[in-house]
């Protein structure tokens, strides 16, 4: 609960309210001179000022580092004076240079536009310096410029050095002064609105008007406006300017205003400020409505903080009604809105409405009290970038309650709603200039948006994202691929590939960094993998078919050897699935060979082995005399001998025939050389007895392979021999006419 003093009412009669000037921006045109040393700017580079009102400008150098140094410099400035009047001209609170420079001149000239300082002093290096201050009076409304028209920067080691195309670029707005409903600078007793003033509670001091004496309960003073016509209007603003103290409570309100006895003389059925600070244990900047009761909590129809009290603080309370709308700010500040039709309890009619303030402690400074029409927008022109082809956003900015925007000259692509300008911009670049309009029940104001739209989008690399070779070499494989860039604006764009289409890649996954950069300098980067593999098997050589001849009856031991070469294995490895020199048995064994590259690849082969048994059996035969047949050697008995041997065995037996006449092994036989006839076979004792002419033994075997082996023998008769029964323990058997045959050559044999 807020417990007030009671309030004492005065009427103010007349208004006045200065026009309004906005200083846009400072504008510096380049020039052509290049300055690799330092810039030098105005800051800051835009303001809004009141017209009448004065203004400063900074001269700002900065110096870079990397070892240049600055001692001084000469600036020669222009304006328009139709718009501007330049103050005073002076070295700016520690400026480093104060020293004046001999042959220049600090000063100004409000008859042809232009200024100058001229300073020298300590070395400065590797910062910005602010050298001057410029103050001006804004005295016109329309377009002006602020350049630099000449700028020398002392460098140490250098001497002076024109910069003037290191300066920046911009334009000055001045805008038309406003028409004035009421206006009162509340700053001295000569002021004809504030007529009477009751001496013992309002004072003026330098700053404006003041309490001079402490009130209580019931000395509450009040100022307010006459109930005048434009206090109907659907649209006005009315602001005061009030210095805080370190304790106070203060109002500002539109309404009635009358003092509320229920409730300690609040200003009651009105809109109003409370300021107030350790009053009542309570701080703070209050927006309010109130009707006129004794119980706070039916009084009050609103309460919004909107700010926080700062003592010593200067601050502009401002009320503005549009239509039903009425908004109460703190200029620069918190604001709240309220509609009046929503408070019909505050029973304001165009008789009864005021606009008042006042306070209650010593100490709050009121000055400049203002009621004026709602100006018409103050559209603040732009410059903004975006991609071709990009999303846009744009919310116009507009001062003085826009109720309403409009964007002329908008592309394909944009449009707008309510205050924001949105949607895709064209796919082209250069400047988009749009106009730009905000309407307000004051009237409508322009300005310019520039679209510069660029080419902030990369090209486009298409590339396969992997590229497979197969190896050609122990160093792996040459591969050419193909990249390609397009861009929306450049078209196509060369692709720089590292390492290049071409190259030798090793065995493996490579990766290849591609770029492409478009005339916008936009770079598009991607990775293509270069994969070069080994699935190409090794050349395997293996030997033609083989045969050999079974050497044992397990048949022969055989060597081989196969060869492989690779592309990228020196020395594949060989396996065979019989060993070289192992031992093959009879018939056809298929020998497998495999070489296998350090990859894995797996070259196949075989050839056979053929062991054959091609070797007949091993037949001896022979007939050995017994005992010779008396001198005549015609006749003599022999005995038939024979073997056969074979690695594989002998099928069956050897068979042994004499002269055709089958024979056993160890048989006696008794042979008689003839002359001639025909062969006669007979058995004498049982020994059988060939009569022929010759004599042929032969013996044949056959092996388990069918190999057959053959021999022969012939006797080989003994002439004169002796009887060899002693030897053999037979008798010769020998008659004389045998050896008398014998003796006589074959005359004695038989015929």
């Amino acid at each position: 609960m807020h417990t007030q003093e009671p309030t004492l009412i005065r009427r103010l009669t007349r208004w006045a309210l200065p026009a309004f000037l906005a200083v846009a921006a400072l504008a510096i045109p380049n020039r052509a001179v290049a300055n690799p040393f330092a810039a030098t700017t105005f800051s800051p580079a835009s303001q809004s000022v009141d017209q009448g009102n004065t203004f400063s400008v900074n001269v700002v150098m900065t110096v870079p580092s990397g070892g240049y140094t600055a001692n001084g410099i000469d600036a020669l400035g222009r304006f328009d004076p139709s718009m501007l009047q330049v103050v005073s001209v002076s070295a700016a609170a520690g400026s480093p240079w104060t020293t004046a420079i001999s042959g220049h001149t600090t000063g100004f000239d409000n008859t042809n536009g232009t200024f100058e300082f001229a300073g020298q002093g300590g070395n400065v290096s590797g910062s910005a310096v602010t050298v001057a201050t410029v103050t001006f009076k804004a005295v016109g409304a329309g377009s002006s410029a602020l350049t630099f028209a000449n700028v020398n920067e002392y460098i140490v080691g250098y001497g002076p050095y024109g910069v003037n195309g290191s300066a920046g670029a911009g334009s000055v707005t001045v805008n038309a002064a406003m028409q004035l409903l009421f206006s009162d600078p509340l700053t001295g007793p000569s002021s004809p609105n504030l007529a009477p003033i009751p001496s013992g509670k309002y004072g003026y001091t330098a700053s404006g008007l003041a309490r001079t004496q402490s009130g209580n309960a019931t000395d509450r003073p009040m100022v307010t406006t006459g109930q005048s016509a434009y206090l109907t209007l659907t649209n006005f603003v009315a602001e005061i300017t009030v210095t805080l103290p370190s304790s106070d409570l203060l109002f500002f309100g539109l309404g009635q205003g009358n003092p509320d006895s229920g409730y300690d003389n609040e200003p009651s059925n009105a809109f109003y400020f409370r300021v107030h600070n350790n009053f009542q244990g309570y701080s703070g900047i209050q927006a309010d409505v109130r009707t006129t009761s004794a119980d706070p909590s039916s009084g009050y129809q609103a309460i919004n903080q909107i700010g926080t009290y700062s003592s010593g603080s200067t601050i502009t309370l401002r009320i503005v009604r549009l239509g039903d709308s009425l908004t109460m700010s703190i200029v620069g500040g918190g604001s709240v809105t309220y509609n009046l039709s929503a408070y019909p309890g505050l029973g304001l009619t165009s008789s009864n409405t005021c606009v008042f303030f006042g306070n209650t402690n010593v100490g709050s400074v009121f000055s400049n009290l203002k009621i004026y029409p709602m100006p018409a927008p103050v559209v603040t022109s732009d410059t903004v970038s975006g991609g071709y082809g990009s999303s846009f956003s744009y919310t116009i900015s507009a001062s003085n309650s826009p109720t309403s925007y409009a964007a002329s000259g908008l592309p394909a692509g944009l449009s707008l709603s309510g205050n924001t300008i949105s949607g895709t911009l064209p796919i082209s670049v250069g400047a988009l200039t749009i106009g730009l309009s905000a309407t307000n029940d004051g009237g409508t104001g322009t300005g310019t948006l520039t679209i510069n739209v660029v080419d902030t989008t990369p090209p486009v690399i298409t590339a396969p994202s992997t590229v497979t070779a197969e190896a050609t070499s122990a160093a792996g494989a040459a591969v050419t691929f193909t990249a390609t860039a397009n861009d929306a604006i450049s078209s196509t764009v060369p692709v720089v590939a590292t390492p290049a289409s071409g190259s030798t890649f090793p065995l493996g996954i490579s990766s290849v960094s591609l770029s492409a950069t478009d005339a916008a300098g936009n770079t598009a980067t991607q990775t293509l993998l270069v994969s070069v593999v080994d699935t190409t098997p090794p050349t395997l050589t293996v030997p033609a078919n083989l045969s050999a001849e079974a050497t044992s009856a397990s048949g022969a031991v055989v060597t081989f050897s196969a060869t492989a070469t690779d592309l990228v294995t020196a020395s594949p490895v060989i396996a065979y699935s019989v060993a070289p020199g192992s031992t093959f048995p009879l018939g056809v064994t298929t020998v497998n060979v495999t070489a296998t590259d350090a990859a894995g690849n797996v070259a196949k082969g075989s050839f056979t082995v053929t062991v054959v048994d091609t070797t007949p059996p091993t037949v001896t035969a022979s007939l050995t005399p017994l005992r010779a047949g008396g001198d005549d050697e015609s006749a003599q008995l022999f005995k038939v001998a024979f073997s056969a041997t074979d690695l594989f065995g002998i099928k069956g037996s050897a068979q042994a025939t004499l002269n055709g006449v089958a024979v056993t092994n160890g048989q006696i036989v008794k042979l008689k050389l003839t002359r001639s006839g025909a062969q006669r076979v007979d058995s004498d004792d049982h020994v059988l007895h060939i009569r022929a002419t010759s004599f042929l033994l032969t013996v044949t075997a056959t092996d388990t392979n069918g190999n057959v082996g053959t021999a022969t023998a012939v006797p080989v008769f003994v002439k004169h021999g002796q009887d060899d029964e002693g030897k053999d323990g037979g008798k010769s058997g020998q008659s004389g006419d045998d050896k008398k045959a014998h003796d006589s050559g074959h005359d004695g044999k038989d015929s």
